[in-house]
């Protein structure tokens, strides 16, 4: 059987992560020195292994886009459920991390449908994920950090 060869030419974005580290991307692909299509599959976090995916043409992820488009898709109607960014202030007197009542200022610029396409925008614009802290009803929400500034992400 002969050797598969593959350049991913662009990582597109990362759909899903699973548990064990494997992401769901669309990338594209360049499969054995060919022209590089799309393609949609599960990818092992150093890329040498990869599951069942599927590969598309430019004329086929039109079509897909297209189809997509059709179909309306409101997650947050779905889930009920949407992604919400606060504020975290730091103190220097006691060194704790206090999420603030109400929306981030930055609220407008990442607003997404679903916590994951949201994370991915904020590490898009340099927010690094940087620990937990805790809402006013103690639970733990993801916290992220950019140039000394920090919010707190969740959904609800």
């Amino acid at each position: 059987m002969a050797e598969l060869k593959f350049e991913i030419t662009k990582n597109i974005g990362i759909l899903s992560e699973g548990d064990k580290g494997w992401s769901k991307e669309l990338n594209l692909i360049s499969w054995n020195d060919r022209e590089p299509k799309y393609d949609i599959r599960e990818w092992s976090p150093d890329h040498d292994k990869m599951g069942k995916g599927v590969t598309l043409s430019q004329e086929e992820i039109v079509a897909l886009r297209d189809m997509l488009n059709l179909l309306k898709i409101n997650l947050t109607e779905i889930n009920n459920k949407r992604v919400v960014l606060a504020d975290v202030l730091y103190t220097n007197t006691d060194e704790t991390f206090y999420v603030l009542n109400g929306l981030s200022k930055y609220f407008e610029n990442y607003k997404a449908n679903s916590m994951h396409t949201c994370i991915e925008l904020l590490r898009k614009d340099n927010w690094g994920l940087c620990g937990k802290v805790q809402r006013h009803d103690y639970s733990p929400v993801d916290m992220l950090v950019k140039d000394g500034e920090y919010i707190a992400i969740w959904e609800q």
